[in-house]
């Protein structure tokens, strides 16, 4: 791979637009910043310009941590807006410790860019610094990053979904992302092990936006100690078993849509509203176990989106279960929503032994089978369920 001493490409020889930097040092454009003392990577043109002419024929740029012009010496502190767009045989970028920032759309559309080393001290990626970077598939988040503007690695021409590599989950749950799409994580690895049964840490209590949107984890679980998560902490991601804890009392609006790999879901005991569309197309989902002796409130407009025209062939409550504590079958099955799940079982159901028989006729009419579907007749026999318990049927 060739080693950056840069070349810049400039019009016939001539310092283009010399407003928009200050001197060039290595092949670079430097723009002197207010405090006089450091400068930040710049473009040769308008920032704001697609036409900026920063092709450069490199495939690596490491940036130094300080350049001079003439007797001055300079701390480079930051990357600034568009200064690398449109380098497109750019494949890999080294930053020093002393950068800080990366400013809007500072890598975009380098198409070919698949590594970039981004140095413990940057605080700030702005606004869709590497938008369109398809073949970025794997990037190191340090504990220094506080902020992510929208879009990061937004991309109309490739999966923006990416590997994170952190050393500190609890930094990263620290982060507050303003859109899906600045968010890259795909799988995460914490010190270099990937994370497949996620555990958020102790020490947090509340997760902010998109901050495990899309992750690719067998399992979530929010312990007891977090209190709240946003609607968007975990959207569509790819789970298949949820456990929520008991410090949770709602689950926001659409908290788990359009977990497509979703198959069971526990609920914590003091949940108490569960919001529009929390579940909305998590067509895979086919038990949710529930703590709470009080049914929650569920939102009128529905959790699943299965009565909706689009759902009604993929997603349907009547081939669910639905797992209460012990005493509760009664509340459950007369409850909205939750009536409609096709089994409703208390919690610690065996069928080792008789549990009753059946006798009045009232019980009669309430007997389904294991597949939720009521059946009916005198001579029911075989292992059914009667408000919630699994029962032998003895034959006359």
């Amino acid at each position: 791979m060739k080693k950056l001493i840069l070349s810049l490409l400039l019009f016939s020889g001539t310092m283009l637009c010399h407003a928009y930097y200050d001197f060039l040092a290595n092949g670079l454009a430097y723009k002197v910043n207010s405090d006089g003392k450091s400068v930040t990577v710049t473009c040769v043109e308008d920032a704001w310009n697609w036409k900026t002419w920063n092709n450069y024929e490199n495939d690596t740029i490491e940036v130094s941590a300080s350049v001079s012009d003439g007797d001055n010496t300079y701390t480079v502190t930051a990357v600034g807006d568009r200064a690398f767009n449109n380098c497109h045989n750019l494949t890999s970028v080294i930053l020093p410790n002393t950068v800080k920032a990366l400013g809007s759309y500072s890598f975009s559309c380098c198409d070919k860019l698949e590594d970039i080393s981004l140095p413990e001290g940057l605080e700030t990626i702005d606004s869709y610094a590497f938008f369109n970077c398809p073949k970025l598939k794997k990037i190191v988040i340090p504990t220094s990053v506080k902020n992510f503007g929208y879009g990061v690695f937004f991309s109309e021409i490739g999966n923006s979904v990416i590997d994170v590599y952190i050393s500190d989950l609890s930094h990263w749950c620290s982060i507050d992302f303003p859109s899906l799409d600045a968010n890259p994580l795909g799988r995460l690895f914490v010190n270099g092990q990937e994370i497949s049964e996620l555990v958020i840490p102790d020490d947090i209590t509340e997760l902010k936006r998109m901050t495990f949107s899309y992750m690719r984890v067998e399992s979530i679980t929010i312990p007891d100690h977090v209190i709240a998560f946003d609607a968007s902490s975990f959207e569509k991601c790819k789970a298949k078993t949820l456990h929520i804890g008991n410090g949770i009392t709602e689950i926001p609006v659409s908290a788990c849509a359009y977990w497509y790999n979703l198959e069971e879901v526990e609920i914590g005991e003091n949940v108490l509203t569960i919001d529009k569309n929390a579940f909305y197309d998590s067509y895979h989902l086919k038990k949710i176990t529930i703590h709470a002796t009080t049914p929650p409130t569920v939102s009128p407009d529905g959790i699943f989106g299965y009565d909706d025209d689009y759902q009604s062939h993929r997603f349907s409550t009547k081939s669910m279960t639905l797992v209460v504590p012990k005493g509760t079958w009664e509340a459950y099955h007369s409850a909205e929503t939750w009536k409609d799940f096709g089994t409703i079982l208390e919690e610690d159901e065996d069928i080792t032994s008789i549990g009753r028989i059946i006798k009045s006729e009232k019980e009669m009419s309430n007997v389904y089978d294991l597949a939720g579907q009521k059946v009916r007749g005198e001579n029911l026999h075989g292992i059914v369920v009667v408000k919630g318990r699994k029962v032998l049927m003895l034959p006359h």
